[in-house]
Protein backbone atom coordinates (compact mmCIF):
# COMPACT_ATOMS: atom_id res chain seq x y z
CA UNK A 1 0.00 0.00 0.00
CA UNK A 2 1.32 3.40 -0.83
CA UNK A 3 2.33 5.49 1.84
CA UNK A 4 0.14 9.21 1.31
CA UNK A 5 2.06 12.58 2.17
CA UNK A 6 1.86 14.02 5.21
CA UNK A 7 -0.11 17.46 4.95
CA UNK A 8 0.14 20.21 7.50
CA UNK A 9 -2.99 20.80 9.21
CA UNK A 10 -2.23 25.03 9.07
CA UNK A 11 -2.16 24.88 5.40
CA UNK A 12 -5.36 23.52 5.17
CA UNK A 13 -8.13 24.46 7.59
CA UNK A 14 -10.82 21.61 7.06
CA UNK A 15 -8.05 19.10 7.08
CA UNK A 16 -7.86 17.51 10.39
CA UNK A 17 -4.81 15.49 8.96
CA UNK A 18 -3.18 11.81 9.28
CA UNK A 19 -4.23 9.24 6.16
CA UNK A 20 -6.73 10.88 4.22
CA UNK A 21 -9.22 8.13 3.09
CA UNK A 22 -7.99 5.67 -0.59
CA UNK A 23 -9.22 2.96 -2.32
CA UNK A 24 -8.09 0.68 0.35
CA UNK A 25 -10.26 2.07 3.18
CA UNK A 26 -13.58 1.76 0.27
CA UNK A 27 -12.64 -1.42 -0.93
CA UNK A 28 -12.41 -2.30 2.80
CA UNK A 29 -15.73 -0.64 3.94
CA UNK A 30 -17.10 -2.11 0.63
CA UNK A 31 -16.26 -5.74 2.16
CA UNK A 32 -17.49 -5.13 5.04
CA UNK A 33 -20.52 -3.93 4.37
CA UNK A 34 -20.97 -7.25 2.04
CA UNK A 35 -20.27 -9.62 5.17
CA UNK A 36 -22.35 -7.12 7.67
CA UNK A 37 -25.25 -6.24 5.88
CA UNK A 38 -24.62 -2.30 6.88
CA UNK A 39 -21.67 -0.27 7.61
CA UNK A 40 -22.48 0.40 11.60
CA UNK A 41 -21.13 3.43 13.32
CA UNK A 42 -18.62 1.25 15.04
CA UNK A 43 -16.71 0.13 11.62
CA UNK A 44 -17.21 4.03 10.47
CA UNK A 45 -15.13 5.29 13.81
CA UNK A 46 -12.58 1.98 13.29
CA UNK A 47 -11.55 2.68 9.62
CA UNK A 48 -9.74 5.96 10.94
CA UNK A 49 -7.24 2.39 11.48
CA UNK A 50 -7.44 0.89 8.47
CA UNK A 51 -5.33 -2.04 9.24
CA UNK A 52 -6.23 -2.37 12.67
CA UNK A 53 -9.86 -2.73 11.91
CA UNK A 54 -8.92 -5.52 9.17
CA UNK A 55 -7.31 -7.18 12.03
CA UNK A 56 -10.02 -6.90 14.47
CA UNK A 57 -12.73 -7.89 12.05
CA UNK A 58 -11.33 -11.28 11.60
CA UNK A 59 -10.88 -11.70 15.40
CA UNK A 60 -14.29 -10.56 16.07
CA UNK A 61 -16.15 -12.66 13.24
CA UNK A 62 -14.00 -15.40 14.48
CA UNK A 63 -14.90 -15.29 18.51
CA UNK A 64 -18.44 -14.35 17.89
CA UNK A 65 -19.69 -15.51 14.29
CA UNK A 66 -17.51 -18.21 13.90
CA UNK A 67 -18.47 -22.34 14.40
CA UNK A 68 -15.14 -23.06 16.13
CA UNK A 69 -15.76 -23.35 20.17
CA UNK A 70 -18.12 -25.51 21.91
CA UNK A 71 -20.69 -22.42 22.47
CA UNK A 72 -23.59 -22.12 20.07
CA UNK A 73 -23.62 -18.49 18.51
CA UNK A 74 -26.61 -17.69 20.49
CA UNK A 75 -25.33 -18.32 23.75
CA UNK A 76 -22.25 -15.93 22.46
CA UNK A 77 -24.27 -13.36 21.35
CA UNK A 78 -25.96 -13.36 24.88
CA UNK A 79 -22.81 -13.23 26.58
CA UNK A 80 -21.64 -10.29 24.95
CA UNK A 81 -25.49 -8.80 26.02
CA UNK A 82 -24.92 -9.11 29.49
CA UNK A 83 -21.52 -7.46 29.21
CA UNK A 84 -23.04 -4.66 27.43
CA UNK A 85 -25.34 -4.34 30.22
CA UNK A 86 -22.91 -4.36 32.68
CA UNK A 87 -21.07 -1.65 31.09
CA UNK A 88 -24.33 0.01 30.34
CA UNK A 89 -23.07 0.45 26.95
CA UNK A 90 -26.86 0.47 24.95
CA UNK A 91 -25.00 0.41 21.54
CA UNK A 92 -23.55 -3.22 22.33
CA UNK A 93 -26.32 -4.43 23.82
CA UNK A 94 -28.79 -3.59 20.82
CA UNK A 95 -26.56 -4.99 18.42
CA UNK A 96 -25.96 -7.91 20.25
CA UNK A 97 -29.51 -8.47 20.71
CA UNK A 98 -30.49 -8.46 17.14
CA UNK A 99 -27.10 -10.87 16.73
CA UNK A 100 -29.03 -13.38 19.10
CA UNK A 101 -32.40 -12.85 17.46
CA UNK A 102 -30.73 -13.56 13.87
CA UNK A 103 -29.47 -17.17 15.40
CA UNK A 104 -32.32 -18.43 16.57
CA UNK A 105 -32.11 -17.16 20.01
CA UNK A 106 -35.09 -17.75 22.23
CA UNK A 107 -37.30 -14.26 22.74
CA UNK A 108 -37.96 -14.58 26.23
CA UNK A 109 -34.39 -14.55 27.40
CA UNK A 110 -34.38 -10.61 26.66
CA UNK A 111 -36.95 -10.89 29.25
CA UNK A 112 -33.83 -10.43 31.75
CA UNK A 113 -31.33 -12.96 33.80
CA UNK A 114 -34.61 -14.25 35.20
CA UNK A 115 -35.78 -15.98 32.09
CA UNK A 116 -32.49 -18.10 31.00
CA UNK A 117 -30.65 -21.41 31.83
CA UNK A 118 -28.90 -20.91 35.19
CA UNK A 119 -25.72 -22.46 33.49
CA UNK A 120 -26.11 -18.92 31.08
CA UNK A 121 -26.71 -17.50 34.48
CA UNK A 122 -24.13 -18.16 36.67
CA UNK A 123 -21.49 -16.52 34.28
CA UNK A 124 -22.23 -13.00 35.46
CA UNK A 125 -19.96 -13.54 38.52
CA UNK A 126 -16.90 -14.01 36.17
CA UNK A 127 -18.54 -10.96 33.83
CA UNK A 128 -18.73 -8.85 37.23
CA UNK A 129 -15.29 -9.61 38.57
CA UNK A 130 -13.23 -9.40 35.12
CA UNK A 131 -15.12 -5.81 34.46
CA UNK A 132 -15.30 -4.58 38.08
CA UNK A 133 -11.92 -5.59 40.18
CA UNK A 134 -10.44 -8.24 38.34
CA UNK A 135 -7.84 -8.75 40.58
CA UNK A 136 -10.87 -10.08 42.97
CA UNK A 137 -11.17 -13.15 40.60
CA UNK A 138 -9.67 -16.02 42.00
CA UNK A 139 -9.47 -19.87 41.48
CA UNK A 140 -12.52 -20.94 43.39
CA UNK A 141 -14.79 -18.75 40.97
CA UNK A 142 -13.52 -20.83 38.04
CA UNK A 143 -14.02 -24.10 40.33
CA UNK A 144 -17.72 -22.86 40.91
CA UNK A 145 -18.04 -22.79 37.06
CA UNK A 146 -16.01 -25.73 36.29
CA UNK A 147 -18.93 -27.64 39.19
CA UNK A 148 -22.53 -28.33 39.74
CA UNK A 149 -25.59 -30.32 38.32
CA UNK A 150 -25.75 -32.04 35.03
CA UNK A 151 -26.25 -29.06 32.58
CA UNK A 152 -24.98 -26.55 35.04
CA UNK A 153 -21.46 -27.14 34.55
CA UNK A 154 -19.28 -25.08 32.26
CA UNK A 155 -16.41 -27.16 30.39
CA UNK A 156 -12.65 -25.12 30.23
CA UNK A 157 -13.33 -24.87 26.54
CA UNK A 158 -16.64 -22.75 27.05
CA UNK A 159 -15.02 -20.90 30.03
CA UNK A 160 -11.87 -20.41 27.62
CA UNK A 161 -14.10 -18.70 25.12
CA UNK A 162 -16.82 -16.78 27.10
CA UNK A 163 -13.58 -15.33 28.67
CA UNK A 164 -12.60 -14.35 24.80
CA UNK A 165 -16.27 -12.91 24.38
CA UNK A 166 -15.93 -10.92 27.64
CA UNK A 167 -12.61 -9.28 26.97
CA UNK A 168 -13.49 -8.24 23.66
CA UNK A 169 -16.84 -7.00 24.98
CA UNK A 170 -15.44 -4.81 27.39
CA UNK A 171 -12.89 -3.90 25.65
CA UNK A 172 -15.63 -2.67 22.98
CA UNK A 173 -17.57 -0.85 25.67
CA UNK A 174 -14.63 1.19 26.57
CA UNK A 175 -13.60 2.22 22.62
CA UNK A 176 -17.20 2.78 22.01
CA UNK A 177 -18.68 4.98 25.15
CA UNK A 178 -15.34 6.53 25.08
CA UNK A 179 -15.99 7.93 21.30
CA UNK A 180 -19.33 8.52 22.14
CA UNK A 181 -20.67 6.38 19.51
CA UNK A 182 -24.44 6.41 19.10
CA UNK A 183 -26.40 3.52 18.21
CA UNK A 184 -28.02 2.66 14.91
CA UNK A 185 -31.35 4.49 14.29
CA UNK A 186 -32.81 1.59 13.38
CA UNK A 187 -31.70 -0.03 16.93
CA UNK A 188 -33.64 0.51 20.55
CA UNK A 189 -31.08 3.36 21.71
CA UNK A 190 -30.74 5.09 18.08
CA UNK A 191 -34.14 6.96 17.99
CA UNK A 192 -36.80 9.54 19.86
CA UNK A 193 -40.28 8.67 20.30
CA UNK A 194 -42.20 12.17 19.79
CA UNK A 195 -43.39 12.97 23.17
CA UNK A 196 -46.97 12.82 21.37
CA UNK A 197 -46.65 9.64 20.16
CA UNK A 198 -49.65 7.22 21.36
CA UNK A 199 -48.80 4.52 23.59
CA UNK A 200 -50.20 1.81 20.85
CA UNK A 201 -46.71 0.75 19.85
CA UNK A 202 -44.87 -1.98 22.08
CA UNK A 203 -41.64 -1.88 22.71
CA UNK A 204 -40.76 -5.11 21.37
CA UNK A 205 -37.70 -5.33 19.14
CA UNK A 206 -40.28 -6.65 16.22
CA UNK A 207 -42.22 -2.75 16.63
CA UNK A 208 -38.67 -1.03 16.85
CA UNK A 209 -38.84 -0.45 13.25
CA UNK A 210 -42.66 1.01 13.03
CA UNK A 211 -41.58 3.84 15.18
CA UNK A 212 -41.91 7.26 13.23
CA UNK A 213 -39.57 9.60 14.07
CA UNK A 214 -35.93 8.81 13.56
CA UNK A 215 -33.67 12.31 15.46
CA UNK A 216 -30.57 13.30 13.29
CA UNK A 217 -29.49 14.99 15.91
CA UNK A 218 -29.38 12.67 18.73
CA UNK A 219 -25.53 12.31 18.83
CA UNK A 220 -25.34 11.96 22.56
CA UNK A 221 -28.57 9.07 22.19
CA UNK A 222 -27.71 5.86 23.60
CA UNK A 223 -24.38 7.16 25.64
CA UNK A 224 -23.91 9.14 28.54
CA UNK A 225 -22.90 11.88 26.54
CA UNK A 226 -24.91 15.50 27.50
CA UNK A 227 -27.00 16.38 24.49
CA UNK A 228 -26.24 19.99 24.20
CA UNK A 229 -28.93 22.60 22.29
CA UNK A 230 -26.57 23.27 19.24
CA UNK A 231 -24.72 19.78 18.42
CA UNK A 232 -21.59 19.69 17.13
CA UNK A 233 -20.17 16.71 14.68
CA UNK A 234 -17.69 14.25 14.15
CA UNK A 235 -16.85 15.44 10.74
CA UNK A 236 -13.57 14.02 9.92
CA UNK A 237 -13.23 10.93 7.68
CA UNK A 238 -9.33 11.22 7.94
CA UNK A 239 -7.01 9.74 10.76
CA UNK A 240 -4.31 6.56 11.19
CA UNK A 241 -3.18 7.11 14.73
CA UNK A 242 -1.85 9.12 17.69
CA UNK A 243 0.08 12.01 16.68
CA UNK A 244 0.28 15.39 18.69
CA UNK A 245 -1.75 18.30 17.22
CA UNK A 246 -2.48 21.39 18.82
CA UNK A 247 -6.09 22.47 17.40
CA UNK A 248 -8.92 24.16 19.04
CA UNK A 249 -7.65 23.51 22.47
CA UNK A 250 -7.24 25.38 25.74
CA UNK A 251 -3.76 27.20 26.08
CA UNK A 252 -2.87 24.68 29.15
CA UNK A 253 -3.27 21.85 26.96
CA UNK A 254 -1.15 23.59 23.85
CA UNK A 255 1.67 24.23 26.87
CA UNK A 256 1.35 20.68 28.08
CA UNK A 257 1.72 19.33 24.25
CA UNK A 258 4.72 21.92 23.43
CA UNK A 259 6.12 19.99 25.75
CA UNK A 260 5.36 16.30 25.29
CA UNK A 261 6.37 16.74 21.94
CA UNK A 262 9.96 18.31 22.79
CA UNK A 263 10.32 15.06 25.43
CA UNK A 264 9.09 12.67 22.34
CA UNK A 265 11.88 14.57 20.02
CA UNK A 266 14.71 14.35 22.26
CA UNK A 267 13.47 10.65 23.16
CA UNK A 268 16.09 8.28 21.60
CA UNK A 269 14.69 7.06 18.05
CA UNK A 270 11.82 9.14 18.38
CA UNK A 271 11.79 11.08 15.10
CA UNK A 272 8.88 13.96 14.83
CA UNK A 273 7.91 15.38 11.47
CA UNK A 274 8.95 18.78 10.97
CA UNK A 275 5.64 19.43 9.16
CA UNK A 276 4.04 18.69 12.50
CA UNK A 277 6.23 21.28 14.15
CA UNK A 278 5.48 23.80 11.50
CA UNK A 279 1.67 23.59 12.36
CA UNK A 280 2.65 24.03 16.01
CA UNK A 281 3.70 27.53 15.29
CA UNK A 282 1.44 28.33 12.88
CA UNK A 283 -2.05 27.75 14.00
CA UNK A 284 -3.22 30.88 16.67
CA UNK A 285 -5.36 30.14 19.74
CA UNK A 286 -7.79 32.57 21.06
CA UNK A 287 -8.24 33.81 24.26
CA UNK A 288 -11.35 32.49 26.09
CA UNK A 289 -12.24 29.67 22.97
CA UNK A 290 -14.08 27.06 23.88
CA UNK A 291 -12.96 24.00 22.82
CA UNK A 292 -14.89 21.89 20.43
CA UNK A 293 -15.02 18.39 18.58
CA UNK A 294 -16.01 19.85 15.05
CA UNK A 295 -12.72 20.25 13.11
CA UNK A 296 -14.41 20.36 9.43
CA UNK A 297 -17.64 23.07 10.08
CA UNK A 298 -17.28 26.64 9.39
CA UNK A 299 -20.06 28.90 9.55
CA UNK A 300 -21.44 29.25 6.61
CA UNK A 301 -21.44 25.25 6.00
CA UNK A 302 -22.59 24.58 9.13
CA UNK A 303 -26.37 22.97 8.69
CA UNK A 304 -29.13 23.76 11.47
CA UNK A 305 -29.68 20.48 13.14
CA UNK A 306 -33.44 20.70 14.51
CA UNK A 307 -33.50 19.38 18.19
CA UNK A 308 -37.19 17.43 18.07
CA UNK A 309 -39.04 16.69 21.77
CA UNK A 310 -39.02 13.21 22.53
CA UNK A 311 -38.63 10.84 24.92
CA UNK A 312 -35.42 8.41 24.35
CA UNK A 313 -35.99 4.65 23.58
CA UNK A 314 -33.33 2.52 25.85
CA UNK A 315 -33.50 -0.91 27.44
CA UNK A 316 -33.62 -1.90 30.84
CA UNK A 317 -29.96 -2.58 31.10
CA UNK A 318 -30.50 -3.66 34.99
CA UNK A 319 -32.22 -6.94 34.24
CA UNK A 320 -29.05 -8.42 32.50
CA UNK A 321 -27.16 -7.85 35.55
CA UNK A 322 -27.18 -9.89 38.78
CA UNK A 323 -28.19 -7.24 41.08
CA UNK A 324 -29.39 -9.80 43.55
CA UNK A 325 -25.67 -11.70 43.87
CA UNK A 326 -23.73 -10.87 46.87
CA UNK A 327 -21.09 -9.89 44.53
CA UNK A 328 -22.77 -7.16 42.60
CA UNK A 329 -23.24 -5.11 46.01
CA UNK A 330 -19.41 -5.66 47.24
CA UNK A 331 -17.29 -5.62 44.06
CA UNK A 332 -17.71 -1.49 42.51
CA UNK A 333 -16.41 -0.07 39.55
CA UNK A 334 -12.89 1.03 41.07
CA UNK A 335 -9.13 1.22 40.11
CA UNK A 336 -6.38 -1.23 41.57
CA UNK A 337 -5.04 0.36 45.17
CA UNK A 338 -1.12 0.00 44.70
CA UNK A 339 -0.84 0.92 48.79
CA UNK A 340 -3.22 -1.92 49.55
CA UNK A 341 -1.21 -5.43 50.63
CA UNK A 342 -3.86 -7.62 50.68
CA UNK A 343 -4.58 -6.98 47.10
CA UNK A 344 -1.95 -8.92 44.63
CA UNK A 345 -0.14 -8.01 41.80
CA UNK A 346 -0.68 -9.29 38.71
CA UNK A 347 2.92 -10.03 36.99
CA UNK A 348 3.63 -10.45 33.48
CA UNK A 349 6.78 -11.82 33.68
CA UNK A 350 5.02 -14.68 35.17
CA UNK A 351 1.84 -15.11 33.48
CA UNK A 352 1.57 -13.30 29.79
CA UNK A 353 -0.65 -12.92 26.69
CA UNK A 354 2.08 -13.98 24.54
CA UNK A 355 4.13 -16.36 25.73
CA UNK A 356 0.90 -18.12 27.97
CA UNK A 357 -2.81 -17.42 26.97
CA UNK A 358 -2.09 -17.18 22.85
CA UNK A 359 -1.49 -21.09 23.91
CA UNK A 360 -4.18 -21.70 25.74
CA UNK A 361 -6.51 -19.85 23.27
CA UNK A 362 -4.94 -21.80 20.35
CA UNK A 363 -5.59 -24.88 22.07
CA UNK A 364 -9.79 -24.61 22.39
CA UNK A 365 -9.92 -22.12 19.41
CA UNK A 366 -7.55 -23.05 16.54
CA UNK A 367 -5.81 -19.69 15.94
CA UNK A 368 -7.12 -17.13 17.53
CA UNK A 369 -4.49 -16.85 19.85
CA UNK A 370 -2.12 -15.30 17.33
CA UNK A 371 -4.50 -13.50 15.46
CA UNK A 372 -4.94 -11.23 18.70
CA UNK A 373 -1.66 -11.36 18.75
CA UNK A 374 -1.13 -9.42 15.59
CA UNK A 375 -4.59 -7.02 16.54
CA UNK A 376 -2.64 -5.74 20.19
CA UNK A 377 0.30 -5.15 18.00
CA UNK A 378 -1.30 -3.44 15.61
CA UNK A 379 -3.25 -1.36 18.14
CA UNK A 380 -0.20 0.39 19.46
CA UNK A 381 1.75 0.96 16.36
CA UNK A 382 1.50 4.46 14.65
CA UNK A 383 3.88 5.43 11.40
CA UNK A 384 3.80 8.54 10.86
CA UNK A 385 5.40 9.98 14.31
CA UNK A 386 6.74 7.90 15.98
CA UNK A 387 5.12 8.81 19.75
CA UNK A 388 6.28 4.95 20.87
CA UNK A 389 7.02 6.39 24.48
CA UNK A 390 3.52 7.94 25.14
CA UNK A 391 1.81 4.74 23.81
CA UNK A 392 3.54 2.51 25.76
CA UNK A 393 2.43 5.20 29.28
CA UNK A 394 -0.89 5.00 28.01
CA UNK A 395 -0.98 0.84 27.64
CA UNK A 396 0.95 0.04 30.85
CA UNK A 397 -0.88 2.80 32.60
CA UNK A 398 -4.13 1.57 31.97
CA UNK A 399 -3.03 -2.57 32.60
CA UNK A 400 -1.60 -0.52 35.98
CA UNK A 401 -4.84 0.58 37.41
CA UNK A 402 -5.87 -2.63 36.65
CA UNK A 403 -3.28 -4.39 38.52
CA UNK A 404 -0.94 -5.96 35.86
CA UNK A 405 2.42 -4.62 35.98
CA UNK A 406 5.29 -5.34 33.70
CA UNK A 407 8.46 -5.63 35.43
CA UNK A 408 10.75 -4.31 32.42
CA UNK A 409 8.95 -0.95 32.11
CA UNK A 410 9.80 2.11 33.64
CA UNK A 411 6.46 3.55 35.16
CA UNK A 412 8.56 6.83 36.22
CA UNK A 413 8.11 7.43 33.09
CA UNK A 414 4.43 7.34 32.70
CA UNK A 415 4.33 11.44 34.72
CA UNK A 416 6.47 12.44 32.16
CA UNK A 417 3.83 11.70 29.52
CA UNK A 418 0.61 11.61 31.16
CA UNK A 419 -0.76 14.79 33.28
CA UNK A 420 -3.46 14.17 35.89
CA UNK A 421 -6.20 15.04 33.90
CA UNK A 422 -5.11 12.00 31.42
CA UNK A 423 -4.62 9.61 33.94
CA UNK A 424 -8.02 10.47 35.33
CA UNK A 425 -9.28 10.31 31.75
CA UNK A 426 -7.72 6.69 31.19
CA UNK A 427 -9.16 5.22 35.21
CA UNK A 428 -12.48 6.53 33.58
CA UNK A 429 -12.43 5.39 30.76
CA UNK A 430 -11.18 1.64 31.75
CA UNK A 431 -12.76 0.94 34.76
CA UNK A 432 -16.47 3.26 34.62
CA UNK A 433 -16.84 3.96 30.42
CA UNK A 434 -20.28 4.82 30.91
CA UNK A 435 -19.06 7.63 33.19
CA UNK A 436 -17.45 9.43 30.19
CA UNK A 437 -19.00 12.22 29.26
CA UNK A 438 -18.81 14.58 25.95
CA UNK A 439 -16.92 17.52 28.14
CA UNK A 440 -14.05 14.59 29.24
CA UNK A 441 -13.89 13.74 25.40
CA UNK A 442 -12.72 17.28 24.75
CA UNK A 443 -10.40 17.61 27.78
CA UNK A 444 -8.49 14.90 28.32
CA UNK A 445 -5.44 16.53 28.76
CA UNK A 446 -3.47 16.20 26.04
CA UNK A 447 -4.41 18.67 22.68
CA UNK A 448 -5.17 15.85 19.93
CA UNK A 449 -7.19 15.78 16.75
CA UNK A 450 -10.38 13.57 16.78
CA UNK A 451 -8.98 10.44 15.37
CA UNK A 452 -5.93 10.92 17.25
CA UNK A 453 -8.12 11.04 20.61
CA UNK A 454 -10.28 8.11 18.99
CA UNK A 455 -6.49 6.05 19.10
CA UNK A 456 -6.20 6.84 22.98
CA UNK A 457 -9.40 5.04 23.48
CA UNK A 458 -8.04 2.54 21.00
CA UNK A 459 -4.95 1.64 23.43
CA UNK A 460 -6.72 1.77 26.57
CA UNK A 461 -9.50 -0.71 25.06
CA UNK A 462 -6.95 -3.06 23.35
CA UNK A 463 -4.92 -2.68 27.06
CA UNK A 464 -7.66 -3.47 29.40
CA UNK A 465 -8.83 -6.30 26.72
CA UNK A 466 -5.62 -7.83 27.21
CA UNK A 467 -5.15 -7.40 30.98
CA UNK A 468 -8.73 -9.44 31.37
CA UNK A 469 -7.47 -12.08 29.10
CA UNK A 470 -4.88 -13.01 31.02
CA UNK A 471 -6.33 -12.85 34.23
CA UNK A 472 -9.10 -15.41 33.02
CA UNK A 473 -6.92 -17.65 31.54
CA UNK A 474 -4.48 -17.60 33.72
CA UNK A 475 -6.67 -19.05 36.61
CA UNK A 476 -8.50 -21.30 33.74
CA UNK A 477 -5.34 -23.01 33.48
CA UNK A 478 -4.51 -23.37 36.67
CA UNK A 479 -7.59 -25.00 37.94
Amino acid sequence: MTKQPFISAANTPDFTGGRPSDEYVRQMMIKTFTDEGRLANLFRVLSFFPTFFEIYHVTFSKIMKGTMGPLHRTWKAYIGLMVAAEQECQYLFSSSKIEFLYNGGDPNWLRGLDYVPHKLRKISMLILKLARQPWKLDTEDIQQLLTGGIGDAWSRGELVQATLIIATFLGLSSFILGCGITPEIDMTGGFYLPRDHHQQHAGGIENELDLPSLDQGSMSNGTSWQQEKEDQYFSSDHGIGLGVSTMNETQEDLNHTEQLIHKLKSKKNCGVKEQLLESLEKIKIQDGSKMTINTNFNNQQQEQVTITEGNKIYDDLESFVDTDSHQSSTIQHQVFDQENDQEMEFMLGEYCWEDHGCDLANHYLPGIGDDLVQEFTEAIIEDVVDTSPLRYAIWYYTQKIMGVTKEDYSYSDIPTYLNDRTTKYIETLCMSPSKIQKNDWCNIGISLRPEEKCHVNLLVASARKQAVLCYGLCLISEV
